[in-house]
């Protein structure tokens, strides 16, 4: 049996994880908003200038998980290096946040459609079901 190339296996397990619903989806999402933290941290602490005078690895790692979780106006007292990394972190946490909503909503309106549907369970005791519906129904 020939084996798949390891790309199309990925992408057969991230299909299957996808596939368990919205708290895979939501993990994905958390390690993508981790990834970007971590690469703005690393591209500022390697780019010459981009790093604020003063500031640390440490304390510009937490600016930029800041920015990522809560964006908001960035001083412009920064270098241009720093503030285009803000930006595209202020971007691509907008795009995560826009991807959790719609992620959520899905999963809420499946829930929704699946209680419509009647599939969830009953919990009664001492219940009529009525099987069909007419005129006499009334009566019951």
């Amino acid at each position: 049996m020939k084996k798949s190339p390891l790309l199309a296996r990925l992408r057969y397990a991230f299909d299957n994880t996808l596939a368990r619903g919205p708290i895979a989806l939501i993990g994905w999402l958390a390690l993508a908003a981790g990834l970007l933290v971590m690469l703005a941290t690393i591209v500022v602490l390697l780019w010459p200038g981009a790093a604020p005078e003063g500031l640390h690895g440490g304390r510009i790692f937490w600016d930029i998980l800041s920015q990522a979780l809560t964006p908001n106006p960035v001083a412009d007292t920064f270098q241009w290096q720093f503030l285009v990394v803000m930006f595209f972190v202020t971007v691509g946490s907008l795009f995560g946040v826009s991807l959790l909503i719609g992620v959520l909503n899905a999963g809420i309106e499946h829930r929704i459609e699946s209680l419509q549907r009647g599939r969830s369970r009953v919990i009664e005791r001492d219940h009529v079901v009525i099987l069909g519906w007419n005129e006499q129904v009334f009566a019951v």
